[in-house]
């Protein structure tokens, strides 16, 4: 099982790319003859595309549910896709065409596609303590910039990666070691714990949220 990363990062696409969804729905679970072969048809055509990335194929995340299953693809254009869907040569068109022949408009097995043009800049995902998935696997990743709201209200990039609240008053303690890091607040907020990468060591005394002493290390 891949491990997963500490706190919050993004996926990073400096191009356009689509996003396509395909699945099945197994209509009839009796007709094991019809759904079985939909089902495992799906398998040949992703082992030719991680085999050959030059047709545009950047990942796919697969998703079961009942009755069905279905995959998250990312490709680099709509014409790599659809190229590949067409194209006698691959994997897609046999499947499709003995789909129909079997299959057909009987209702036993159902199948669905939708296809999404995202444009350089559309785009927003986010993932807490995941391992590296979906777009941030097919693309690339980073750390994704915690925020603090400043006096009008606006969020505003946070140098130290955490949200600061004048609303607290008490005593507050943050001990960071390199992968881990532990606040614990008395007052009138609940206790909370934090992770970062940094290593510092801080310690504040609130008595309206501004802090009066801070060492960082």
């Amino acid at each position: 099982m891949p491990s997963a990363i500490p706190g919050r990062f993004t996926a990073r696409a400096d191009e356009p790319f689509v996003v396509f969804m395909i699945g099945m729905r197994i209509n009839r679970p009796l007709a094991i003859r019809k759904w079985v072969p939909t089902a495992r048809a799906m398998g040949p055509m992703l082992r030719e595309l991680y085999r050959n990335p030059e047709k545009g194929f950047l990942g796919a995340e697969t998703f079961v549910y009942w009755p069905g299953v279905a995959l998250l693809q990312y490709w680099r254009s709509f014409e790599d896709l659809e190229k590949f869907a067409r194209s006698p040569d691959d994997a897609h068109l046999p499947a499709w065409q003995r789909f129909n022949r079997t299959v057909g408009s009987d209702g036993s097995v159902g199948i669905f596609h939708e296809t999404y043009l995202v444009e350089r800049g559309n785009y927003e995902a986010v993932y807490g303590n995941m391992p590296v998935f979906g777009l941030a696997k097919a693309t690339d990743y980073r750390a994704r910039p915690r925020h603090r709201r400043t006096g009008d209200g606006q969020e505003t990039p946070d140098a130290r990666g955490e949200r600061t609240s004048r609303a607290l008053t008490g005593v507050a303690a943050t001990f960071r070691l390199p992968c881990l890091s532990i606040g614990v607040f008395r007052g009138r907020g609940p206790t909370q714990v934090r992770t970062t990468s940094r290593v510092a060591f801080r310690a504040v005394v609130a008595s309206d949220g501004e802090s009066v002493m801070e060492v960082t290390l």
